[in-house]
């Protein structure tokens, strides 16, 4: 892809808020509605998941104070200035890895941004573009929940991730996910580029990052019962040879059983004669009494 069609997306979100202010720090999903992201924000194994986006402009995700372009003067020789990490616009690239699923329609958390660019999906990724309205009105530096998406899994055991450039192939024009301020970003003008901190100022990918934290959604969490499969346990268990049903595997002839929690007292811990006593004992009824005798 050439850099000409990385700077039309570029030009599009600087376009969507004159007088141009950029697409900053920290952006994350929070799958379980508790406003942050930890191990627990996982996607549900069955039904939708509904993902809600937040973005922190000036601040890492260990917490420290960023400003324009510090991240480029520390690591690519950009000169950092005092414009703000403020919001005007912004572009969200998410991909499932490890499964396909079924994207709903994002929905942004504020009114005043209006869809920018229809929403692009397939099996794996999907891309969002809001620009708030009025043009040229901001949102100002800090922490903000964007919006929300539904996503269902159809297949595999997904986590859903922010992929970077040039892993964005749902959109020819795509860099990734972005947003727009009025901080003159290294490359793109007004649009603040998730990058990849292995590849910061672009010597691989040849789009250097503004910034790099990123935190997506896990797979499935799998719980399992003592003696009992999950769901996806169950579904991804290789077909029994017929033939083989009942040698060697605790289960009579052509009955299948799923397994289930053993006791210690259970024949299936016992051997030879004391296997055959623990089967009598357990299925010995009591003696009735006589009456007349204590």
């Amino acid at each position: 892809m050439s850099k000409l069609k990385v700077l039309s997306v570029s030009c599009m979100l600087a376009l969507a808020a004159l007088p141009g202010p950029v697409f900053a720090q920290y952006i994350y999903i929070d799958a379980n509605g508790d406003g942050i992201n930890t191990s627990a924000d996982s996607l549900n194994a069955v039904g939708p998941t509904i993902l809600t986006i937040y973005l922190s402009t000036n601040h890492d995700k260990d917490g420290s104070l960023q400003t324009c372009n510090s991240h480029s003067a520390a690591n690519c020789g950009a000169t950092g200035t005092a414009q703000p990490l403020n919001i005007f616009s912004y572009q969200i690239y998410l991909s499932a890895v490890g499964g396909t699923v079924t994207w709903g329609t994002f929905t942004p958390d504020s009114s005043a941004f209006a869809t920018l660019q229809t929403q692009l999906q397939d099996t794996h990724d999907v891309e969002v573009t809001f620009a708030r309205q009025p043009a040229g009105s901001i949102s100002p530096p800090g922490l903000m929940a964007l919006g929300k998406i539904p996503v269902t899994i159809t297949s595999g055991s997904p986590s859903i991730t922010f992929p970077r450039y040039p892993n964005t192939g749902l959109d020819a024009n795509s860099f990734g996910t972005a947003f727009g301020t009025n901080c003159v970003a290294f490359t793109f003008g007004n649009s603040y580029v998730l990058g990849d901190r292995a590849d910061s100022c672009g010597a691989v990918s040849g789009i250097p990052g503004d910034w790099f934290d990123a935190d997506g959604a896990r797979e499935p969490r799998v719980t399992v019962r003592a003696g009992r499969a999950t769901s996806l346990e169950r579904s991804r268990r290789r077909p029994v040879d017929a033939s083989r049903r009942g040698q060697g595997h605790g289960l009579p002839g052509d009955r299948l059983r799923p397994p289930r929690p053993v006791a210690l007292h259970e024949p299936a811990l016992l051997g030879g004669r004391l296997a055959r006593c623990a089967r009598a004992i357990r299925v010995a009824r009591p003696l009735p009494r006589r009456r007349g005798r204590r």
